[in-house]
């Protein structure tokens, strides 16, 4: 009998869940919006030797836009340190019909981890950080651990720092990706796992974690002696020219930022209110396709940080045992190659340097071939993965083609 009584209680309590959730779900669906007609475009041409180049990218940016039933999409390209175009198509504000621009911000998500490692690398090549000193040498106030970690081993991902989760009752908020708290400093937001053990010795494993930036940010303010937010102002975005990247929850990001989108069926709701500030070093920044890519020329270039160090940051790390580790991750840059099965008529393998990023409604991708020096970067506001990355490499091999003719 009693059991009996607790598998009627259990079914309640599921059909109690079901209930609620297909009751949410008619609610989303019913206060979604759904895309306009006609897509609004927002195009710039740089490089007119490149038109017939841009013409044909426009076309395929176009055409994922409709297969992936994006809201906007942005895209910009860059060569030997210019930028030759940019695109914007689609809508910012779906219910407003307000029309995407060039100047939009979108969340950059974990892109703006290949942003931070700028400032590592500008104060590494200053010799203002020792990337294998203990980091309470920048950091006193951040608790002993039982081994010590390093700038190196934070920006590489083999800190043992952990990563923030989806759900988990380990640790408070519950909910760390919907955390919507807003933190004032980099100092504030350590406080979130500055007291939790290490995952394991630093330098023996690898465990993607946007905390290890946070770190990293609080061991950048310790060796710049500024505050992180100043210091990325000063020394990145203002020697690059990034007039539209800022950290989400800045006055600044009030003008021109997208309205940021998950999709429901065939319509789209406004993401939940999150606040970015608990990690602005690993994936809070607001950008354009068209500063990413101004970053990138600084650095493929040589103008930002000379060759040696953007050698660094773009090299694998090893593991302690010496295998590399399993993404192939550098300093803030993921190390690849891609191979075009049909390069003008035979294949042709490329040597790429990436990252990508997805927050909170918003995906960003920024794609470099440091031999050739080509930069394409995309943005869109909701998130989507592979299908909306692979893009990039299709636009940079209409520019590779113009190049090897």
């Amino acid at each position: 009998m009693k059991t009996f009584i607790k598998r009627r209680k259990l079914t309640s309590a599921i059909f109690f869940l079901v209930g609620a959730l297909a009751i949410l779900t008619c609610f989303v669906y019913f206060t979604a919006n759904t895309l306009p007609g006609e897509t609004p475009v927002d195009n710039k041409i740089f490089a007119e030797e490149y038109a017939e180049t841009i013409f044909s990218a426009a076309e395929k940016i176009d055409a994922v836009k409709q297969e992936l039933q994006l809201p906007a999409i942005s895209v910009s390209v860059g060569l030997n340190g210019e930028v030759l175009w940019s695109r914007a198509a689609g809508f910012t504000d779906i219910a407003e019909s307000i029309p995407v621009k060039i100047d939009t911000k979108f969340r950059i998500g974990s892109v703006s981890k290949s942003v931070t490692s700028l400032a590592l690398g500008k104060l590494y090549e200053t010799g203002h950080i020792d990337l294998d000193a203990p980091i309470e040498r920048y950091v006193p106030y951040f608790p002993k651990k039982a081994f010590p970690i390093t700038a190196r081993q934070l920006v590489s991902h083999t800190a043992g720092i952990r990563h923030y989760s989806a759900f988990s009752l380990s640790y408070f908020p519950p909910h760390e990706t919907f955390n919507n708290q807003q933190y004032e400093n980099v100092r504030e937001s350590l406080t979130l796992f500055e007291n939790d053990d290490l995952l394991f010795e630093p330098g023996s494993q690898f465990n993607y974690s946007t905390y290890g930036y946070t770190l990293l940010s609080a061991a950048i303010e310790g060796a710049s002696d500024q505050d992180f937010l100043t210091y990325m102002q000063e020394t990145v975005f203002d020697a690059l020219h990034m007039e539209d990247t800022a950290p989400e929850g800045q006055p600044k990001q009030l003008a021109n930022t997208a309205t940021f989108y998950m999709p429901v069926m065939d319509k789209f709701h406004e993401m939940l209110d999150v606040s970015l500030s608990y990690k602005w070093g690993g994936g809070g920044y607001l950008s354009t396709s068209t500063d990413l890519v101004k970053m990138a020329n600084g650095l493929l270039t040589y103008n930002y940080l000379d060759s040696a160090t953007v050698a660094l940051l773009f090299t694998p790390q090893a593991l302690s045992s010496g295998e590399m580790n399993p993404q192939n991750y550098a300093m803030g840059w993921r190390n690849a190659s891609v191979k075009y099965s049909d390069f003008n008529g035979e294949p042709r393998t490329f040597s790429v340097v990436h990252h990508g990023g997805q927050s909170g409604g918003s995906s960003a991708f920024l794609l470099m071939f440091p031999k050739e020096k080509l930069v394409v970067a995309m943005m869109t506001n909701i998130n989507h993965g592979s299908q909306f990355r692979s893009t990039a490499y299709q636009v940079a091999k209409a520019f590779l083609l113009q190049l090897n003719e």
